[in-house]
């Protein structure tokens, strides 16, 4: 019986050692924590844009987003997506940002009339 109680003690005692490498090796390792997203309203705080002059009939996500960043200084250096483009509204959303902000504005089409070329008359030939 003590020569059974012996041989438990030692493959105890070297079970409990050999796991001791692995716990010190986790021990020094940094905790990850998880990423916390900020809201993306506490950027853009101007929400009603104005008024945008566009080409089209609704005006085109760059055209949007330059409007916003030029409105919220905190959104400078943000990479902003629109989305459900209206006449009137849209949609901003960030990988980065937590929330979607809806933005209002009216648009105004910008048509430049480009001059018209008077028709040139052919010599004419006698």
């Amino acid at each position: 019986m003590k020569k059974v109680n012996k041989i438990l003690l030692a493959l105890g005692s070297v079970a409990s050692l050999s796991t001791l490498p692995l716990v010190a090796a986790k021990c020094g390792e940094p905790v990850k924590k998880p990423e916390v997203k900020s809201k993306l309203s506490d950027f853009v705080k101007e929400t009603s844009l104005g008024e945008i002059k566009t080409k089209e009939d609704k005006p085109s996500e760059k055209e949007i987003i330059d409007v916003i960043k030029a409105k919220n200084e905190k959104t400078k250096d943000l990479t902003l997506s629109i989305k459900d483009i209206t006449e009137k509204n849209a949609k901003v959303t960030s990988e980065k940002h937590e929330g979607e902000v809806e933005v209002t504005f009216t648009t105004k089409k910008d048509v430049k009339e480009e001059p018209k070329e008077e028709p040139k008359e052919e010599p004419k030939e006698e």
